[in-house]
């Protein structure tokens, strides 16, 4: 059998993730680059889908919404470093940056982290 012109032979087992669906440039335009307002950014599949849902995703959303929350209040204008190259983690299942840079004014003065 032939997926996407790989060739899979009869008996092997296929392990199929949703992340590869989040980087679909058919469906989301510039696919590896981080915008959370895309037109269509709540179409992700992070969290699975369907029987897959994971249990735990109105849980992690709403951590997520109270931690950028206070970090917003404590440095209202951080913001990511721009130019830099963005590594990724050798991680099958989530895909994981290595560094991202980010910088806010601290008294007068820029700081990096």
């Amino acid at each position: 059998m032939k997926i996407g012109g790989a060739t899979i032979p009869e008996g092997f087992r296929v392990w199929l993730l949703f992340i590869g669906g989040g980087l679909d440039s058919t469906h989301f335009p510039d696919p590896e680059r981080f915008d959370i307002q895309r037109e269509n950014a709540d179409q992700h599949l992070a969290f699975g889908h369907g029987r897959h849902l994971c249990l735990g995703n109105r849980l992690t959303r709403l951590e997520t919404r109270v931690a950028l929350q206070i970090l917003f209040e404590r440095i209202p204008d951080i913001r990511i470093v721009p130019g830099q190259s963005l590594d990724y983690l050798p991680v099958l299942t989530v895909l994981t940056l290595k560094h991202l840079a980010a910088e806010w004014t601290v008294e007068g003065e820029r700081r990096k982290s």
